[in-house]
């Protein structure tokens, strides 16, 4: 097998594995060359006898069609960094997919930034929906504040499941702002007040 990248948005080595993106999908067959079936890479175990072929032209128009999904609900102006910073995962995924034409009916939803919360910040306009940060919220931290509600066109983004969200407790947030492959999340360091100490 060689050493060929394969793409990933809602896998995470530290956490479970998921298999909602369908982004690592890779074709795998028992013989080389032989009938092949498409399989998400993040959570079928590799077995001796196999041959996986990570990007046939069927796998790259699979990827391309996926991420015209992704980015009909995302705003086509926040695919490139922002001025002096890298790319993000997400917005590298989608570079070395070749940015996509979106033939899908555009759905972008602005949400207003939410600067309310003493430690994470959150843009939701960001939101791919890939649940990585609900799962490091879950799996890493065992908080179970955050979800992902509704379907299709009326899906809410990401959202607080209840008020303990803007809890200091809840809000130690630094491994669920790491997970999202976007910029979804800021994490905040509080300035400390000015004057005097005791």
């Amino acid at each position: 097998m060689g050493r060929e990248l394969i793409p990933t948005l809602c896998q995470a080595d530290n956490l479970e594995n998921y298999g909602s993106c369908r982004i690592c999908s890779v074709e795998v067959a028992l013989k080389e060359d032989g009938p092949a079936r498409v399989m998400a890479s993040c959570h079928t175990p590799v077995a001796a006898g196999y041959y996986v072929y990570p990007s046939t032209e069927k796998i790259r128009k699979l990827r391309k069609n996926i991420l015209e999904l992704v980015l009909s609900e995302y705003p086509p102006e926040r695919l490139a960094p922002e001025p002096g910073m890298l790319p993000t995962e997400f917005q590298a995924v989608v570079a070395a997919a070749g940015t996509p034409e979106v033939r899908y009916p555009r759905r972008v939803t602005v949400h207003e930034k939410d600067r309310s919360r003493p430690y994470v910040w959150s843009d939701l306009t960001e939101c791919i929906k890939c649940y990585r940060c609900v799962r490091a919220c879950d799996e890493l931290q065992a908080e179970h504040v955050l979800g992902i509600g509704g379907r299709e066109e009326r899906a809410a983004s990401l959202r607080a499941l209840t008020s303990r969200s803007a809890t200091p407790r809840a809000c130690h947030a630094a491994p669920v702002c790491r997970h999202a492959p976007q910029t979804l999340f800021q994490t905040v360091i509080p300035s400390r007040p000015s004057g005097p100490t005791v």
